[in-house]
């Protein structure tokens, strides 16, 4: 169980005597609140002490057994996030402009995360309370009647969101590393906790070139000659500066029109998928640039110094690094239609027929992007409480669709 106490207090400015002569405002209100709320941030009977069943031969005779399973239970309390903000409403213009300005600043504790254990304690993972973390930001939207007349109007939408986010304690003292990533040919992990740090950031090592023999080079922090851990560098941070949005509704007479972008701004993308492209034994389709920006011993040193792609071979060893780490920016047109209602009124067809609009929409039809996957807008493993955070590996993408239709009321 868990105890979470919330309150707020709103002042309606508009109302008080000193605003009775102005006339910008229409309504203008400050608002005040503190909550705490708590989440499970974990699937349901996780935490449970499951037996696993099997069979094993004793004195020649087959038995069944039960063991623990490969998760090990710990106490755990609730994830609790605490949180204030300060907003600000006003409504101006004879209610044609509408504005929203909000602050937060969130802190949530005792995290619930799946935390790797050592092979030694005879369990893969854990889960466990591990941690302090906060966000805060800022929230604008604004949404004005631009036209408004007997038979045009445009009204329009924007908002803006920033938030910052930051590990603040790790009750361990030590870094959390987000879960293996493993392929065939290439296995590690690639998002870290870290305090001081964005949650789940990209902690993987820096290519520094290639060798003599075409190979892939490794900056080796302590120039030991063995990659380990600490030789590892974040590399890049799944969380955007900042996230958009823009509405649009404009009615002509009988027709309408309506289009909205989203987009998102500052975050970086995993992408897992390009690791394929490093190694030709594996008889997958592979990028152009590999087969003409590619590391030979024919070449100068110059166009191998700026080849994108190791020497081509069956066998490459790689390691997860900074190479796949790209920029996840992106401005997307997400919905756009046009519709007509058709003229019933002037119909004889009396008054059994109220309305008929005929329409055409289209989804996901324009993106901008830099990011060299399918799809910038993807996130192949976890949610919002994942650490593993910002990875695409081969994510089937948003598809595009155009619908045709009719809305006929009687």
């Amino acid at each position: 169980w868990g105890y979470f106490p919330s309150a707020s207090v709103a002042w309606n400015i508009s109302k008080e005597n000193f605003m009775s002569k102005q006339t910008l405002f229409n309504d203008l209100k400050l608002r005040i609140g503190y909550g705490e709320t708590g989440s499970t941030a974990i699937s349901p009977y996780t935490t449970l002490n499951m037996l696993s069943q099997g069979k094993t031969p004793v004195n020649g005779d087959l038995y069944t057994y039960y063991a623990a399973s490969s998760t090990l239970p710990a106490n755990l309390k609730w994830e609790t996030t605490a949180q204030y903000n300060i907003g600000l409403d006003a409504t101006l213009f004879d209610q044609r402009l509408r504005i929203t300005v909000d602050y937060y600043n969130k802190t949530t504790r005792d995290l619930l995360n799946a935390v790797t254990l050592p092979a030694s304690s005879g369990y893969s993972t854990t889960i466990k309370n591990i941690g302090k973390m906060s966000n805060k930001g800022f929230e604008f939207m604004i949404d004005g009647d631009i036209f408004r007349t007997k038979e045009f109007t445009w009204i329009a939408s924007a908002n803006l969101a920033i938030n910052k986010n930051e590990v603040k304690e790790l009750y361990g003292g030590k870094d959390v590393y987000g879960g293996r990533v493993g392929l065939s040919y290439i296995e590690d992990f690639v998002n870290l906790i870290r305090v001081g740090e964005p949650l789940g950031v990209f902690y993987t090592y820096k290519e520094t070139g290639y060798d003599d023999n075409g190979n892939l080079k490794y900056e080796d922090k302590d120039e030991n000659e063995v990659l380990t851990n600490d030789d590892k560098h974040i590399t890049g941070n799944p969380h955007p500066d900042f996230t958009y949005g823009f509405n649009s509704d404009i009615r002509y007479k009988d027709f309408e029109f309506s289009f909205f972008f989203q987009g998102s701004q500052g975050n970086d993308i995993f992408n897992i998928g390009e690791t394929a492209n490093m190694d030709v034994g594996i008889g997958l389709n592979l990028k152009k640039d590999v087969l003409y920006s590619h590391w030979k011993a024919d070449n100068t040193a110059e166009q191998n110094a700026a080849a994108k792609y190791p020497k081509a071979s069956r066998n490459v060893k790689q390691n997860y690094s900074d190479r796949y780490v790209e920029d996840g920016s992106y401005l997307r047109l997400k919905n756009i239609s046009l519709a007509y209602n058709l003229p019933v009124s002037k119909w004889s067809v009396g008054s059994w027929l109220k309305g008929v609009k005929v329409y055409v929409s289209a989804q996901n039809i324009l993106t901008i992007t830099n990011y060299s996957g399918m799809d910038p807008e993807v996130n192949s493993w976890g949610g919002g409480n994942s650490v593993n955070l910002g990875l695409d590996y081969l994510t089937y993408p948003n598809s595009k669709s155009i619908t045709f239709g009719a809305k006929v009321e009687f």
